[in-house]
């Protein structure tokens, strides 16, 4: 089965590059054929930790100031975080707008992965590895798989 999957996600263009300017090499999108199984008691953790991780990150970003200094390094070598912060002055610095008074919509996922090594010792299992703010990498390919 695993060998018809791959084949049908090759023939249905369900891949990425490592190069984007190089289409000789291509691997199939990470996927699963069958459902993870997940402790349900876990998930509600997840689901009530997400909302206190969504709350710290729009704190931090009506923090303007704190965010500008400590991204300022950042700043100054990064080619898309350089830009990001001149708008941000350019449009909330000192005579423009309050941030936090503007309408915002977040859009979040929390990623937790189970550690049943640290569940066996009696710690709390779930890690958060991630917070995505609009994470769309591989949402081009949902009508292909559809």
């Amino acid at each position: 089965i695993t060998d018809d999957t791959l084949a049908w996600a090759v023939a249905h263009g369900v891949v990425m590059y490592k190069a984007p300017a190089d289409k000789t090499q291509a691997a199939t999108i990470p996927f699963t054929l069958l459902p993870t199984p997940f402790p349900a008691d876990l998930y509600g953790h997840a689901m009530e930790m997400a909302a206190g991780f969504h709350t710290l990150m729009d704190k931090v970003a009506c923090d303007l100031p704190w965010l500008q200094r400590v991204l300022e390094l950042t700043g100054k070598i990064d080619p898309i975080c350089g830009p990001l912060l001149e708008i941000c002055s350019k449009v909330y610095g000192p005579e423009g707008k309050d941030h936090a008074l503007d309408i915002r919509l977040n859009m979040m996922r929390n990623d937790f992965m189970l550690d049943t090594a640290s569940q066996e010792r009696g710690e709390f299992p779930l890690k958060q590895i991630e917070l995505n703010m609009i994470a769309a990498s591989f949402s081009t390919h949902s009508q292909d798989i559809t």
